[in-house]
């Protein structure tokens, strides 16, 4: 799968590749292939280079259908590491989690994962309206 995405990515790095639309807010965001492969980029940097994980190793999700989760799957996929979910039938008691991201709804269920690194996703409109923005503090 990610020989498909870097396939695509590189076909035409400025036209969109993803395209994104939330149905609640009417928010449309468009990635272009260039823009999509760095954030994939990056997210397997982070896991690999900040983390020091390898093939095998586990990520747990929980995301939802958004264009940063897609990044953070590929980015996974592209550092060879495995992808775990709620609807994998992927738990604590079944698999360990190396890391785990999260949206910020979604906190106190991740708490329960036991996984060595955490990173939570604003998932906010990007770019994001100047006053729109809301700071998520883990202590209210």
């Amino acid at each position: 799968m990610i020989e498909r995405f870097a396939t695509a990515a590189a076909e035409d790095l400025a036209q969109p590749l993803l395209t994104w639309y939330d149905d609640a807010t009417g928010d449309r965001t468009e990635l272009s292939g260039a823009t999509l492969d760095n954030w994939v980029s990056k997210t397997a940097n982070l896991l690999v280079d900040g983390l020091g994980l390898a093939q095998g190793d586990r990520a747990g999700l929980l995301l939802p259908a958004h264009w940063q989760t897609a990044a953070v799957i590929l980015g996974c996929w592209a550092a060879g590491v495995e992808v775990a979910t709620p609807g994998n039938q992927i738990t604590n008691e079944k698999f360990s989690i190396d890391v785990i991201f999260a949206s910020a709804d979604r906190v106190t269920e991740a708490e329960g994962w036991s996984a060595g690194e955490r990173f939570v996703l604003g998932l906010a409109p990007w770019p994001c309206r100047c006053g729109q923005c809301r700071l998520v503090s883990s202590t209210t």
